[in-house]
This record gives structure tokens, C-alpha cells and sequence, in this order.
């Protein structure tokens, strides 16, 4: 496995050290909310409907994020095995941070989605102030129409990645 690390350099894991072409070193201790870090770091996506999770289970909800100063970028891969029973609008939650409260600063998240019904047009996601979710909309209806627990399916899966400002 190899990462990018924030210099350019081609950086291999090595176990408990990295290794970047002119040497080994250790890697650095981050953990969630370390500013500046120089690797992703792993976080769990959820799906909600209508807030809530009630039945929802998974095959997959793998996330990693990085964050510099108040940028997250965070992307993830979600397959559901069942829907659950919660009805209401779907998002992609538990992002690691919290978005910042700067109205029309949303974050726009690129979407590959799959295993939904009733949805025409493409499924756009972006991110409400003070939210640590993904809202989902699909756009086959001239208009953006919210996805919800209609749409779902136990199939239902997404790969996604957002770039926003966090609150702090």
C-alpha cells in the first residue's frame, strides 16, 4: 500500500513506519480532530432516513478523511443488506466534522450510486450548514427532488466523496 503524502512524496506503509524513498521514519500519532494531518484517517458513514436508523444494516460503510486547517475531504463506500424501517429524506451521515455555519458555503459531494428505485436523472449530494450529513437529492424531474426512504432498496449503495469547510 502506498499513501500521497501532503509534500508530493510517494510515501509506502511499512507496518508501523512509512517510508518516503530517502529513508524510513515513524509515523506520525494522529487520531480524529488532529488538524493538519498528514493521512487519512478512518470514519464510519452511516445512512439515516428521515434522522433515523431504525432495522438499517450494511455489507460495507467504510469512510477515511483528511482535514488541514478547517478543509475536510472525506469519501466512503456504503452497501446496505437491509433498509431498515425509517421512513423520510435519506442522507449519508456521521461525517467527521461538523459544517460550518456559513450560509450558501455547502460542500458538494460527488456521488456513484446504485440499487435505488423510482429515481430518474442523476443523485447529487451536498452539505447544510451546521450539518454532518450528506443530503441527497435526484435531479430526472426538472427540479431537485429530495431521495427517500421510498427510493431505498436493501440493495441500495453508494461511493462518495465531499471536500467542505468544517466549524472548526
Amino acid at each position: 500500500n502506498s499513501l500521497l503524502h501532503n509534500s508530493g512524496n510517494n510515501v509506502k506503509y511499512l507496518g508501523n513506519r512509512y517510508e518516503n524513498g530517502s529513508g524510513v521514519y515513524k509515523a506520525p500519532t494522529v487520531s480524529a480532530g488532529t488538524p493538519d494531518a498528514d493521512f487519512t484517517i478512518p470514519f464510519t458513514p452511516a445512512v439515516t432516513l428521515g434522522g433515523g436508523e431504525t432495522g438499517i444494516t450494511y455489507s460495507i460503510r467504510l469512510g477515511f478523511y483528511s482535514k488541514v486547517g478547517t478543509r475536510v475531504h472525506a469519501q466512503g463506500t456504503i452497501v446496505l443488506t437491509n433498509k431498515g424501517s425509517s421512513t423520510g429524506a435519506m442522507k449519508i451521515a456521521n461525517l467527521p466534522f461538523t459544517s460550518n455555519a456559513t450560509t450558501n458555503n455547502q460542500g458538494c459531494a460527488s456521488l456513484s450510486v446504485d440499487g435505488f428505485t423510482g429515481v430518474s436523472g442523476a443523485v447529487v449530494g451536498y452539505m447544510l450548514p451546521n450539518d454532518t450529513a450528506i443530503t441527497l437529492n435526484f435531479t430526472g424531474t426538472g427540479s431537485a427532488t429530495a431521495v427517500n426512504d421510498t427510493h431505498a432498496t436493501n440493495t441500495t449503495n453508494f461511493t462518495f466523496a465531499i471536500d467542505y469547510e468544517a466549524a472548526s
